[in-house]
């Protein structure tokens, strides 16, 4: 690997771009989709096993030199490729699937994850029938009375 390939990536992230097949030899960036990849495949070295070893958002910000938004997003890419990838207040870790606290981990993650997301729907449920209105009688009248606290 060149210099030039490694200045590509954020110094100090060890989490060097794919070349090749998906990258654009004009300008000599890696497309959008071997970053995604990359920045998924990569942020799991830096995530250990085990809650107790759980490692806070601002530490794997140092570590991999990527924004905040980009961890989630790799973190959400590897949670959807079925990686077990947890969260809470302490951090992120990974669960073990092949003991049965891991196995467990992840069930209450799976469960309160659930609960949030009924509980927004529920939440938006007013948004929903508002809208829901305003298409039927028409949406300026509706909208705009909701606004003025009618």
């Amino acid at each position: 690997m060149t210099d030039k390939t490694k200045a590509a990536t954020p110094a100090g992230t060890g989490m060097t771009a794919a070349r090749g097949a998906n990258n654009d030899e004009s300008t000599g960036r890696v497309s959008s989709i071997a970053q995604d990849d990359q920045k998924r495949n990569g942020i799991l070295r830096f995530i250990p096993t085990g809650r107790e070893n759980a490692i806070h958002l601002r530490d794997l910000v140092g570590l991999t030199g990527l924004h905040e938004r980009d961890i989630r997003r790799a973190v959400e890419r590897a949670r959807v490729a079925g990686e077990f990838i947890l969260s809470d207040d302490r951090g992120y870790w990974q669960a073990d699937p092949r003991t049965e606290e891991g196995v467990s981990e992840v069930m209450r993650f799976y469960r309160r994850e659930a609960y949030r997301i009924r509980a927004l729907a529920k939440r938006l449920e007013p948004v929903r029938r508002r809208v829901e209105a305003a298409r039927a009688v028409g949406a300026d009248q509706v909208l705009m009375e909701g606004w003025a606290g009618g």
